[in-house]
């Protein structure tokens, strides 16, 4: 069975002048690369941690709850 990570996607939309991070757990690299295809606007960076406290200090520095 594969290693699953956990990931904050990063999404970036023209729109907009920052980009903006949601929290989407774990996931596996298959997962992420259809993640990241399916989008039609704009880009989508998911930020892997490979341990859960690492996911959760990034959680904090980018206030995602």
């Amino acid at each position: 069975m594969a290693k699953k990570s956990y990931y904050i996607k990063e999404r970036h939309n023209p729109q907009f002048k920052e980009p903006y991070y949601s929290a989407q757990g774990q996931l596996s690299k298959t997962e992420v690369k259809m993640r990241e295809k399916d989008c039609l606007y704009g880009v989508n960076i998911y930020l892997e941690y490979e341990t859960i406290e690492l996911y959760n200090e990034a959680l904090k520095v980018f206030k995602i709850s």
